[in-house]
């Protein structure tokens, strides 16, 4: 009877895990997201104090990371920072994931 009992628990407990995995998961995405958007607002932030301190039209986050002005940032989905360029008259900064997911921030 006991062995009975503890099987019972031990499947109740495996069908409770089993229904928070999937919630985990895209907590952790969502996380993720938030982290990449955060770092691209980094970079604008700085690449527009760039901009304006230095007079010009149009930076690469390649020279802002070279020139020290924002640090070398390490991929969290996969995505690549080398392509963004910033515009003294503000725009959309975006990234893709390998998946193709999207993640833009505006400045």
């Amino acid at each position: 009877m006991i062995i009975k009992e503890i099987l019972i628990g031990v499947a109740a407990l495996s069908l409770i895990a089993l229904a928070f995995i999937p919630l985990s998961l895209r907590i952790q995405g969502k996380v993720r997201e938030r982290a990449v958007k955060n770092q691209l607002e980094a970079i604008s932030a700085a690449g527009k104090m760039y901009l304006s301190e230095k007079g010009i039209k149009r930076i690469e986050y390649k020279i802002l990371a070279n020139d020290g002005v924002v640090p070398t940032l390490e991929s969290v989905m996969g995505e690549k920072y080398d392509n963004i360029i910033l515009d003294s008259e503000g725009g959309t900064v975006t990234v893709f994931t390998p998946e193709g997911k999207k993640i833009s921030a505006k400045y």
